[in-house]
């Protein structure tokens, strides 16, 4: 596949193992790249993005480790610090999810 292979939701979830809810809470938690709009409807992610955090997993990386990790590839995206492109992720509905994340707010 090429380096800029976008993978949808299920490819996602069959990539890592997790299910949907599970990647937005991730994502929520700054455990996981947030994903690319690819048109009005529709967001990926970068498939060299899913595999770093695979291998980070894989690794045993904590989550504070991961969360960097995230931030970077982030940053990746977009060297210049526009956010343009990132859809906009749903608020958390259970306060407790919120005081237990691992990394700061905004996911990096």
């Amino acid at each position: 596949m090429s380096l800029n292979t976008m993978l949808r939701r299920p490819a996602v979830c069959t990539a890592t193992g997790l299910s949907a809810s599970s990647i937005h809470r991730r994502i929520l938690q700054g455990l996981f790249p947030r994903p690319v709009r690819l048109g009005e409807r529709s967001v990926g992610w970068p498939l060299a993005e899913v595999e770093a955090i695979n291998a980070a997993r894989i690794a045993g990386r904590a989550d504070v480790d991961i969360c960097e990790l995230v931030g970077r590839l982030h940053m990746a995206r977009n060297p210049d610090g526009m956010t343009a492109n990132a859809p906009a992720v749903r608020t958390v509905r259970k306060p407790a999810l919120v005081q237990s994340l691992p990394c700061k707010a905004g996911g990096a």
